[in-house]
């Protein structure tokens, strides 16, 4: 199984989460990721954000794509969000 990493820099004016919410690899963990954390190839990843009051939030990038908040976004290399 291949294995990446997700770099995950968040907004000072909204709380984002990034989670693990499928994989083929039967012994990754679904849940919240954190920076850095080891992930594989065809692990599916939610991105969500919710911002502060008196903000608002237009899009995340992956990688360059750009991803709504609750969206999926499929692992296929290292990623950056």
């Amino acid at each position: 199984m291949k294995e990446y990493t997700i770099t995950i820099t968040t907004s000072t004016n909204a709380t984002t989460t990034v989670e693990r919410t499928e994989s083929p690899y039967g012994e990754a963990e679904i849940g919240v990721l954190a920076n850095n954390a080891r992930v594989y190839y065809g692990d599916v990843i939610v991105i969500t954000s919710v911002p502060d009051t008196g903000y608002a939030l237009h899009t995340h990038t992956a990688n360059e794509t750009q991803v709504k908040s609750g969206d999926a976004y499929v692992i296929t290399g290292n990623t950056s969000i």
